[in-house]
């Protein structure tokens, strides 16, 4: 397997091109778009809509990845932006005349729409702090309380308690969205919630994770239909120890997926947020 990594418009935007040959089979190349940590501000927000997203639009992807992040962290967290922020995002596309279908937008979250929500330094003028649990009850009900439109095809499936979580199959690469994040995925700052209910929340949301990290790779390796590669993305970045600290959590799935990269013998991106291999 060949993966190929370019930029596309701003350094917020990856384009990822995969081309997979397996033996005596033709080789077949598979393009998709991940996009994160973004728009943090109104500059943002105003390029996305009128230099990324026309860029976007003029090329032919099945599908796009957000990463999470997609309002600065000292910003407060409104339920008027995070309903703003959903109609850009899930907007990127116009629908197609063919099918009348929208190409699907993955999301999973990040911190700053939840876990920094009440954070003391987000000015009461414009909303002020608010509970981490409400704001993420709120981004729950805007995001994901209706089933967004995938092809039958693709196997997607998500978690019905935690629908953030999510596995689907393009091709030969099985992906999926898992929702951790900084802060040792939420257990730390706990400033306006319940801290012993917070971190039960944490824990049954660690317990999913785990279990679906575990569904993704028995996916992948299924011997009648095994994957060529596995792509998970989750806001957790990847590259900082601190944020590390939290995948002691899935000693199982780390098993797993030495398993299933040893056998697959194919290469590995980081790309903050998502793990390609």
């Amino acid at each position: 397997m060949t993966i190929k990594f370019s930029a596309l418009t701003s350094c917020f935007v990856a384009l990822l091109m995969f081309t997979i040959s397996s033996g005596a089979a033709a080789t077949e190349t598979q393009r998709f778009l991940f996009i994160g940590d973004l728009p943090h501000s109104t500059e943002q927000r105003d390029r996305l809509s009128d230099v990324t997203i026309p860029a976007i639009r003029v090329d032919d992807f099945p599908f796009l990845v957000h990463y999470g992040d997609l309002k600065s962290g000292s910003v407060p967290c409104t339920e008027t932006l995070i309903t703003e922020s959903y109609t850009q995002l899930m907007g990127i596309w116009g629908k197609t005349a063919e099918t009348n279908q929208l190409p699907t937008v993955f999301y999973t979250p990040g911190d700053n729409e939840w876990t920094d929500c009440d954070r003391r330094f987000i000015g009461d003028e414009t909303g002020g702090p608010m509970s981490e649990l409400k704001a993420l009850d709120v981004l729950r009900r805007i995001f994901f309380s209706e089933p967004i439109q995938v092809p039958s095809t693709w196997n997607y499936e998500r978690q019905s308690l935690y629908p953030e979580i999510a596995i689907w199959r393009y091709g030969r690469i099985e992906f999926a969205t898992v929702h951790m994040m900084g802060a040792n995925n939420g257990r730390l700052e706990i400033l306006m919630d319940d801290v012993g209910v917070a971190l039960a929340h944490v824990d049954a949301r660690d317990e999913e994770n785990r279990t679906w990290l575990n569904r993704i790779f028995a996916r992948a390796s299924h011997f009648r239909n095994p994957a060529d590669a596995v792509i998970i993305t989750t806001q957790l970045d990847a590259t900082d120890p601190d944020e590390l600290r939290c995948l002691r959590r899935f000693q199982s799935s780390i098993v797993q997926a030495r398993s299933f990269f040893q056998t697959a013998r194919i290469a590995r991106v980081r790309l903050h947020g998502a793990l390609l291999h």
